[in-house]
């Protein structure tokens, strides 16, 4: 996954209800629309996760792969998208918390 800061639940959460774009490792695109970022998923991780929720038309995302999402306000990142519905697919995001003293 790429290091992408602005890809946060902070900048993600004002974007509820905004399109983004998916590209799959064929170009093939599918537009998806921000339906809702879960905090703290990973009970006891020694850093940042979260849950970002996407719907999409019927089957736009039928199968697990990698993606590329991407939006002007956060830029664009690689992520796993998995479908969770026939109109809904997810990706759960963590990253370890960085060490400033080794940046």
């Amino acid at each position: 996954m790429s290091d992408n800061t602005n890809f946060n639940p902070d900048k993600l959460k004002p974007l509820i209800g905004e399109t983004f774009t998916a590209t799959d490792a064929e170009g093939g695109q599918v537009q998806v629309r921000l339906h809702e970022v879960e905090e703290d998923v990973i009970k006891g991780f020694d850093g940042e996760s979260f849950i970002v929720d996407f719907q999409s038309e019927a089957n736009a995302i039928a199968l697990e792969g990698s993606y590329q999402v991407e939006h002007p306000e956060v830029g664009q990142i690689e992520l796993l998208l998995s479908p969770s519905g026939e109109t809904r697919c997810e990706a759960v995001v963590s990253r370890l918390k960085r060490n400033p003293e080794n940046n």
